[in-house]
């Protein structure tokens, strides 16, 4: 759905690319965007699907926090990939797509 509206709009999109930083790990996002941003820099989109009744997700209040569950399964994306999508290019830019099962999107989505 991502690169679909990616394409859509213009840009370039791929899904499953290489490693963003393959000298540091071998971490993928699930989509690529590219000529979207100046000076060659590409958004590096990974997604990530959330329950807002797992243990984890009720422990920080998504029974009474809209969106709870996606803010944190979007900062768990975060810290994994942002610095290694930076330290490829710093003009690129990491984007965490967080869903919860309802169909809430994360604030960054």
């Amino acid at each position: 759905m991502v690169a679909s509206l990616a394409r859509f709009c213009g840009f370039r999109a791929k899904v499953e690319p290489a490693a963003a930083n393959p000298a540091l790990s071998g971490k993928r996002v699930d989509v690529t965007i590219r000529d979207l941003l100046p000076r060659a820099g590409v958004v590096h989109v990974d997604v990530v699907t959330c329950s807002v009744t797992s243990k984890s997700a009720l422990r920080i209040g998504s029974d009474v926090v809209d969106g709870a569950a996606a803010a944190a399964a979007a900062a768990g994306k975060i810290s994994s990939h942002r610095d290694l999508v930076l330290s490829a290019n710093p003009d690129n830019r990491f984007l965490p797509w967080a869903v919860e099962e309802g169909g809430r999107l994360g604030g960054d989505a």
